[in-house]
C-alpha cells in the first residue's frame, strides 16, 4: 500500500472531529493529551506516537489502530461506543450526569457531551430574551459576553425543573 502524506492524515482527523461536532480542545481533553499536538496533527506537522493514536483514536470513536491503517492507504474504521446512551428524550440534568458519571469511555463522552453542549447554545437565545423581558438587559448583556468567551467546561449542571 502507498504511504500517505501527514497533510491527508490530518485533513482525516480534522474532518472526523467536524463530523463528532468536537472541537480540538475538546479531542485533546478527551484523549488527555495537549491541543498542541491535535492542531500539529491535523495541520500535517507530526505524526502521534503510539500512546497518542490510541488516545486520540478512542476521542474520535475510531477503532484502535485505524491511524496506522489510514497512513498505509487504509480507511478509519467508526466504531459505535459501546457505552453510548440514547441521548433523545433524556433531559439536560440527565446528561449531564451521564457527562460527570465516569462511566463513559472517551469517544461516547465526547458525543454526550456535544449534544449537552448543543442543546446549551440553541437555549442561549431564549434565555437572554428571557432575561431582557424582566428588566435585566445589563445582565443579560454581560452573560452574552462571558459565554462568548467561556470555555465549553464551564457549563454547570442544570436544574431538573428550569422555568
Amino acid at each position: 500500500m502507498t504511504e500517505r502524506s501527514l497533510a491527508h492524515i490530518g485533513a482525516l482527523v480534522a474532518q472526523r472531529r467536524k463530523e463528532l461536532g468536537l472541537t480540538r480542545s475538546r479531542v485533546a481533553h478527551l484523549a488527555e493529551i495537549n491541543a498542541r499536538t491535535i492542531a500539529a496533527i491535523e495541520e500535517g506537522t507530526q505524526w502521534p506516537r503510539p500512546d497518542t493514536q490510541t488516545k486520540i483514536e478512542s476521542a474520535l470513536q475510531w477503532a484502535e489502530g485505524s491511524l496506522a491503517d489510514a497512513r498505509t492507504g487504509g480507511v478509519p474504521e467508526a466504531i459505535v461506543p459501546s457505552t453510548m446512551p440514547a441521548l433523545q428524550g433524556r433531559s439536560d440534568a440527565e446528561l449531564w450526569d451521564l457527562i460527570t458519571s465516569g462511566t463513559l469511555d472517551p469517544g461516547s463522552r465526547a458525543a454526550v457531551v456535544a449534544e449537552y453542549e448543543n442543546r446549551q447554545v440553541a437555549q442561549l437565545p431564549e434565555r437572554l430574551e428571557r432575561l431582557s423581558r424582566h428588566g435585566l438587559t445589563a445582565v443579560s448583556r454581560y452573560v452574552a459576553i462571558l459565554l462568548e468567551s467561556a470555555p465549553s467546561e464551564g457549563f454547570v449542571r442544570p436544574a431538573d425543573d428550569e422555568s
